[in-house]
């Protein structure tokens, strides 16, 4: 892709997924200016190649303009989790190494124009830079704090009267009837007045719940903007007491309600160093988190041949865990033939008989 073609996909509000070589400074960014070229290939490690997403641009920033790029290491990295790129690098093959769009076919003959005022397209929900960390209140470490946003692409306002939701899941990833619902977001008008919010059941401290949120969401807005004009929700909870290797995995529009240009994006999985399940013992996670938007699944890499993910107390163990795409698959199953919504509508009896 060239400079302009980018533009012209980013105008018609559909980002554009690439794959890059990243060097020291990348990795170490943090910054508002713009990148303009590598340094060192020192300490790069398993980001060497990686997946990242643009969803903006700004022909006046840095020496030659600059595409908006978001990244999946959270908030302390770049500029809040973003960073600039300047055009000629983004499009120099020592730093970019391909890049898609979401498309139902297009003639041989397409000529990208130049980016429209207004944007075009329909409704369009993708969760990014999911967190998972330790309690900042708590010792035990069952306890939680879940960090997410949820954007509309699309060019459409999504109305409450949609009835839409988010939720955040655990997927064991040798066992596909294994899942669970750890939190529900439900963004509806069943409740309150509009920008009202609140709990759904009650609960106490730190432990899985449900909440509702009385909103529309504009275009190129998250929900955490349109709820607490901040840029991103936290919201503490309590791991089951579950054992066994798990993806953890933020759905957007988890009942399939909206008709979306593009649904491949409503997932974003935490998952190991490797992008593989996570350990976890009596709820107890055992190793760290790392984010991963099924938008990236195409340009992240697999694991290299021979590699092999055991649990050390359990070595003789040979199943092969299911990767981040099949269980995208299983999930979107599940939403069709409404065996999630089914799962949710339990929980949320289960959490409503619960005492304080």
């Amino acid at each position: 892709m060239d400079v302009q073609e980018i533009k012209t996909y980013i105008s018609q509000n559909r980002p554009v997924v690439f794959g890059a070589r990243l060097s020291d400074n990348f990795m170490m960014w943090r910054s508002d200016q713009v990148i303009t070229s590598h340094s060192t290939f020192d300490n790069v490690g398993m980001h060497a190649y990686h997946a990242m997403m643009v969803v903006g641009y700004d022909d006046s920033k840095g020496p030659n303009g600059a595409f908006r790029v978001v990244n999946s290491w959270g908030t302390n990295w770049g500029d809040t989790g973003f960073i600039w790129i300047d055009y000629q690098f983004m499009i120099n093959p020592e730093f970019g190494m391909m890049g898609f769009v979401a498309t139902n076919g297009q003639s041989e003959d397409f000529d990208p124009v130049d980016p429209p005022v207004e944007p075009t397209g329909g409704y369009d929900l993708a969760p990014w830079n999911v967190a998972d960390n330790p309690h900042s209140q708590s010792s035990n470490q069952r306890n939680r704090e879940m960090q997410y946003n949820v954007y509309n692409i699309g060019g459409q306002t999504i109305n409450a009267s949609e009835r839409w939701n988010i939720c955040y899941l655990y997927y064991n990833a040798f066992n596909a009837e294994d899942f669970g619902i750890i939190l529900y977001d439900e963004y509806t008008d069943q409740y309150g007045r509009l920008g009202d919010n609140g709990e759904l059941a009650s609960g106490g401290y730190g432990e899985s719940g449900n909440w509702w949120n009385h909103i529309n969401l504009p275009p190129q807005t998250g929900v955490a903007q349109a709820v607490y004009n901040a840029d991103h929700i936290t919201w503490g909870y309590t791991m089951p007491r579950i054992n066994g290797f798990y993806y953890l995995v933020c759905i957007a529009d988890a009942f399939d309600v909206i008709q979306e240009t593009d649904e491949a994006n409503n997932y974003f999985f935490l998952t190991d160093a490797s992008g593989w399940p996570l350990y976890i013992q009596d709820g107890i996670i055992q190793a760290g988190i790392f984010g991963k938007s099924q938008l990236q699944s195409s340009t992240k890499p697999l694991p290299g041949a021979g590699t092999r993910m055991v649990d050390p107390k359990q070595s003789g163990k040979q199943k092969n865990a299911y990767t981040t795409e099949e269980i995208s698959d299983m999930i979107t199953t599940l939403k069709k033939k409404g065996i999630l919504k089914q799962k949710i509508q339990q929980f949320q009896s289960e959490r409503s008989g619960a005492k304080d």
